[in-house]
C-alpha cells in the first residue's frame, strides 16, 4: 500500500506512543512523541547547527508533525523511502526538506490530531 494510503488508526492510549528509528545510507532518522511538544516529530540527529545549515534552509533537526501516530508513521516511511532514493550522508539536507515538505504538502501539520467521528 503506498504511504498516503495508509489506513487511519485511532490514537494511543498513554504510554503507548508510536516511535522507530532508522539508518539507510548512513542516515539516521527517528520518530516519535515529543513531550515538551505534545506532537510526534521526526528527528535528523546528524544535522549540525551552523552556516551550511541556514544556508539550506534548515531551522532545525526536528520536524514537528502532529499528534497522531498514524501521520507519524506515514512521515517516518517517507522519510526512509527518501533517504533510500539518496546517495547518502551527502544528500541529508535534501532527505530532511523533502520530509518537511510532504508534511506541509498532506498537510499533516494541520491534520485534526483527533481522529473525527
Amino acid at each position: 500500500m503506498p504511504f498516503n494510503e495508509k489506513p487511519i488508526n485511532n490514537q494511543p492510549e498513554a504510554g503507548e506512543h508510536y516511535h522507530d528509528r532508522a539508518v539507510i545510507h548512513d542516515i539516521e532518522i527517528s520518530v516519535g512523541w515529543d513531550d515538551g511538544y505534545k506532537k510526534y516529530t521526526i528527528y535528523f540527529p546528524q544535522i549540525n547547527f551552523g552556516e551550511e545549515m541556514k544556508k539550506a534552509g534548515i531551522r532545525d533537526q526536528v520536524i514537528i508533525i502532529n499528534q497522531r501516530n498514524d501521520s507519524a508513521e506515514v512521515v517516518f516511511d517517507f522519510a526512509k523511502q527518501a533517504a533510500e532514493r539518496s546517495k547518502g550522508i551527502d544528500d541529508l539536507f535534501s532527505v530532511y526538506k523533502q520530509t518537511e515538505d510532504f508534511i506541509e504538502e498532506w498537510g499533516l501539520k494541520n491534520y485534526p490530531d483527533k481522529p473525527q467521528s
